[in-house]
């Protein structure tokens, strides 16, 4: 994780599934347990996400939401897919991919 002009940005990369969710679930929850009222959510790098992975980004999006705060994405091509098909692309606005700082990454 890094911070990302004044908020948190965490870069997954690989795959997000019923296997790597419970480490990006995990790391989401860390951050957000800090108090921030912003994240952005790197996901450049993921080539697949399937339905659980939705869900912990529209957890976090939830938790963030409930106390002010907002959730961006920066989506893989795999990713936009998913959002467009779902209809949930627009909970999360869209945000420019973060510099090649060293970030956790998860998944």
């Amino acid at each position: 994780m890094r911070n990302d002009g004044g908020r948190p940005c965490v870069r997954v990369a690989g795959e997000i599934d019923q296997d790597s969710v419970p480490a990006l679930r995990d790391v989401l929850e860390a951050v957000l347990d800090t108090g921030c009222l912003g994240l952005h959510v790197d996901l450049t790098a993921v080539r697949f996400i399937d339905s659980s992975g939705l869900h912990v980004l529209l957890a976090s999006r939830d938790r963030l939401h409930e106390r002010g705060g907002v959730l961006t994405v920066a989506p893989s091509p795999q990713t936009v897919s998913l959002l467009e098909v779902t209809q949930t692309r627009g909970l999360f606005p869209p945000a420019p991919s973060p510099s090649s700082d060293q970030p956790n990454e998860a998944s």
